[in-house]
């Protein structure tokens, strides 16, 4: 589920869960892709294709159960929206990170800078 916005060159940034750092393919991280209007990537890491790493930790998923007793179901929560800033243009990222030690599950935001 990831979330797009656009900026006012009319790139886009694209945020979204990945699990590629976790070989049980079960803790996520945070990513985002910046496009240019042409739909090619803005590269800003190569080891991950172009992806850009916003969390420094994993999430585990397991750690946390819905109301309804979903285990792993973090909801439909993450965002992404860009503005000019007086440093340039920008995006901001809402989305779910979940800590073991201590446990912290909310909503954690991350600034896109490009």
């Amino acid at each position: 589920m990831p979330a797009v916005d656009n900026n006012n060159a009319g790139n886009a940034v694209v945020v979204f869960y990945d699990r590629r750092n976790d070989a049980s393919n079960v803790l996520y991280d945070e990513y985002y892709a910046y496009l240019d209007a042409n739909g090619a990537r803005l590269i800003c890491d190569l080891s991950n294709n172009g992806n850009c790493r916003m969390t420094t930790f994993l999430s585990d998923p397991g750690i946390y159960s819905s109301q309804n007793g979903n285990a792993r179901f973090i909801g439909d929560y993450q965002a992404v929206w860009s503005d000019s800033y007086e440093d340039g243009e920008s995006a901001t990222a809402a989305f779910i990170a979940l800590t073991t030690i201590p446990f912290q599950g909310d909503t954690w935001f991350g600034r896109v800078l490009y």
